[in-house]
C-alpha cells in the first residue's frame, strides 16, 4: 500500500492512496508503501536515526467453547519517529497456516498506522490451543527490505488462541436406562485419553471407545434396577457422574383431565416430558395470551396418578430434566430484556436456583428466547425465534455463553444427547460446533436415539435434511429410539377423538407423496374429553424408555397408553 505526499519541513499523508499488495492471494503478506517528503532527495538512502515501534508485542485470543462467538479483534499500533526523508515500505506477513485470524488493512494517521487482527470463529477450528504469529518489516528505499530496516524493525508478534472444550460438567447419556437390558452410553468429561476400562458399579463395560479426551462411547451389560457409579481406570481418572436402571411399572391405558380451566385453545399445543427416574409426568401448557404458562406434575402412585402438582410462570417457554436428573431446568423469558434458566425441584416444583443474562441486542420487534434442547455435553443448546442467535447455558457451571450461530425455536436432541437440530443447522456436542446443515424441527419434532431420523410435521428427514418420506394426516408424533418407528395421533373426522397410528420406518416410501405404510389399523384410545365436546389441535408425546408406553399430551388431557 502507498502513501504519498512531500512538504517542507513536515511529514504528511493523502487519505485512500493506499493499496493491497497482488501477492496476497499467493502469499498472507500485506505490503504497505509510504513516500515521506522532507529535505533531500526521495531516493536517498540516509534517514539518520529512524525507528519504528509497536503498541504491543503479543497478541492473546479467547474463547470458551466451540460454538461461541469469536473474541473482539485487537489493534496493533505502529509509529515510525526519526525519519526525515525517503520511500518508506512497511509489510506485514501473517504467519497464520490453521487460518487462527486474519489482518485488516491498514489505516494511517499522521505518523503511525494501525492494523486489526480478527480471531476466526472457534466452530471453524474446534477446541485446543493454536499459534501463529505477524511479522512486521518497515525499511527505507528497498521494496524487498532486505537493506534500510528501521530500528526495531522486523517485529515478530505471536498471535495464541486457545478455544475451551465446552463440556460442562460430567454427564452418562442416557442417564437413566432400562433395566435388564444391555445398552450404550456416551460419557463426557475431561482427562480421557489414555481411558482403558469403564465400570458401572462393579460391572465392567463389555466394550469402550475413546472418541476423544473429553468422550467415551461405553457399552454396559443388563444390570438390575439400581443406580450405578460410574468409574474410569478404576477411578484413577476423575469422573463423577452415575446411571441408573430402572424397571418400569405395569402402566394401563387411561386418561387424565387437566385440572378445570385447563383446557388448551387452537392452536396452543402441550409440551410433555417423561420422569423415568419417579415415574412422573411434566406437562407445560402455555396458557395462550390471557394467562401465564402452567407446569403441572403428575405423579404415578402405585397404579394411580395423583392430582397434579401445578405452578404458573410468566413467560415459561419450555422445560427439560438436568444432565444429572437433580432439578426441572425451565426456560423463561416473560420480555425481550433478560432470558432466565429457573431450576426448580423435580417433585414440589419449588424454584430452587435462577441464572439470568441480558438479552444481546435484536434487530427483530418480539424476538423471544423460545425453546433449548440438551446436548450430552453438558448444554443446553437455547434458541431464540426470528433466526437471533441463541445461548448455550452450562448446566452443571450455570454459565451462558453467546452462541455464533442462528436456529429456530424448537431445538430438539437426539436420545443420545449427540445431535441438537436447531431447524436447518446442527449442534454437534463431541466437537461443540454447527453443521452447515440440518433437519427442520417445530415445537412437535423427535428424534430417534443416534440422531440420524428426525420427524416435524409429519415429515421424516435425516440428519443433514434429506427428506425420508411422510407419515399422512398427523397432529403430534414421535419416533421410537431405534428409528423404525413413528407413531403418530389422527383424529377421528367426525367426532373429534385422538386415534393412533403407526407407520413403519423400514420400508420404502411409495406414492405422490411418498408415504410410509401404515402398520394396522388406527387404534382407539382412552378419551381424555368427552364422546362430542373434543377440543382438537395439536398432541406432544412421550414414551418410557423401553418404548413399550406412550403419554399423549392433548387439548383436554394427558392419555397413556401401552403399545402392543
Amino acid at each position: 500500500m502507498a502513501v504519498r505526499g512531500k512538504s517542507r519541513g513536515r511529514v504528511s499523508r493523502r487519505r485512500g492512496s493506499f493499496r493491497t499488495s497482488a501477492m496476497l492471494s499467493i502469499l498472507p503478506v500485506v505490503m504497505i508503501t509510504g513516500i515521506l517528503g522532507g529535505c533531500g532527495s526521495g531516493n536517498s538512502s540516509t534517514h539518520g536515526s529512524g525507528s519504528v515501534s509497536f503498541s504491543t508485542n503479543t497478541i492473546s485470543f479467547k474463547a470458551a467453547a466451540p460454538f461461541a462467538q469469536a473474541p473482539s479483534s485487537q489493534t496493533i499500533t505502529g509509529t515510525v519517529t526519526g525519519v526525515t526523508t525517503g520511500t518508506l515500505y512497511v509489510t506485514v506477513q501473517v504467519n497464520n497456516p490453521n487460518s487462527l485470524f486474519t489482518v485488516t488493512s491498514p489505516t494511517i494517521t499522521g505518523n503511525s498506522g494501525q492494523v486489526s487482527v480478527v480471531p476466526a470463529i472457534p466452530s471453524s477450528l474446534s477446541n485446543g490451543s493454536f499459534s501463529g504469529s505477524i511479522t512486521i518489516t518497515a525499511c527505507l528505499n528497498d521494496a524487498s527490505c532486505q537493506t534500510g530496516q528501521l530500528s526495531g524493525s522486523p517485529q515478530t508478534i505471536p498471535v495464541s488462541y486457545v478455544i475451551g472444550s465446552g463440556v460442562d460438567g460430567n454427564t452418562v447419556t442416557p442417564r437413566v436406562v432400562p433395566a435388564n437390558t444391555a445398552g450404550m452410553v456416551i460419557l463426557r468429561g475431561a482427562g480421557f485419553t489414555g481411558a482403558t476400562s469403564v465400570n458401572f458399579g462393579s460391572a465392567t463395560a463389555s466394550s469402550l471407545t475413546v472418541v476423544s479426551d473429553s468422550e467415551i462411547h461405553a457399552s454396559y451389560p443388563a444390570l438390575a434396577a439400581d443406580s450405578y457409579p460410574v468409574t474410569i481406570n478404576s477411578g484413577n481418572i476423575s469422573f463423577s457422574a452415575s446411571m441408573l436402571a430402572v424397571s418400569p411399572p405395569a402402566f394401563t391405558a387411561t386418561a387424565i383431565p387437566y385440572p378445570s380451566g385447563d383446557a388448551l385453545i387452537y392452536p396452543d399445543s402441550a409440551e410433555i416430558e417423561y420422569d423415568a427416574q419417579r415415574t412422573a409426568l411434566f406437562i407445560l401448557l402455555p396458557g395462550g395470551n390471557s394467562t401465564n404458562p402452567t407446569l403441572l406434575r403428575y405423579g404415578l402412585d402405585g397404579s394411580a396418578w395423583g392430582s397434579p402438582t401445578q405452578v404458573s410462570m410468566a413467560g415459561l417457554q419450555r422445560v427439560h430434566l438436568s444432565p444429572n436428573g437433580t432439578h426441572l431446568l425451565a426456560l423463561v423469558m416473560p420480555d425481550s430484556t433478560d432470558t432466565s434458566m429457573v431450576e426448580l425441584d423435580p417433585v414440589t416444583l419449588a424454584q430452587t436456583k435462577v441464572t439470568t443474562i441480558a438479552n444481546p441486542s435484536v434487530p427483530e420487534s418480539g424476538t423471544v428466547a423460545c425453546g433449548f434442547a440438551i446436548a450430552n455435553d453438558g448444554n443446553a443448546i437455547v434458541e431464540f425465534a426470528l433466526g437471533d442467535n441463541g445461548f448455550a447455558f452450562g448446566t452443571s457451571s450455570r454459565s451462558f455463553t453467546l452462541m455464533s450461530t442462528d436456529g429456530a425455536c424448537d431445538p430438539v436432541a437426539s436420545g443420545n444427547g449427540a445431535v441438537v437440530a436447531l431447524g436447518g443447522t446442527n449442534y454437534l456436542a463431541s466437537s461443540g460446533t454447527f453443521t452447515q446443515q440440518g433437519a427442520q424441527t417445530d415445537s412437535e419434532a423427535t428424534a430417534d436415539f443416534v440422531g440420524d431420523k428426525f420427524v416435524y410435521s409429519g415429515s421424516v428427514e435425516d440428519e443433514v435434511a434429506q427428506f425420508l418420506g411422510y407419515t399422512n394426516g398427523l397432529v403430534g408424533q414421535i419416533i421410537n429410539s431405534p428409528g423404525t418407528r413413528v407413531y403418530g395421533i389422527t383424529l377421528d373426522p367426525a367426532l373429534g377423538q385422538p386415534t393412533l397410528a403407526t407407520f413403519d420406518l423400514t420400508a420404502t416410501p411409495s406414492g405422490n407423496p411418498p408415504l410410509f405404510p401404515q402398520l394396522g389399523t388406527t387404534m382407539a384410545l382412552p378419551n381424555s374429553c368427552s364422546s362430542s365436546g373434543c377440543s382438537g389441535g395439536f398432541y406432544a408425546l412421550a414414551t418410557t424408555l423401553d418404548g413399550s408406553v406412550l403419554f399423549i399430551a392433548g387439548p383436554d388431557g394427558v392419555i397413556v397408553q401401552p403399545i402392543p
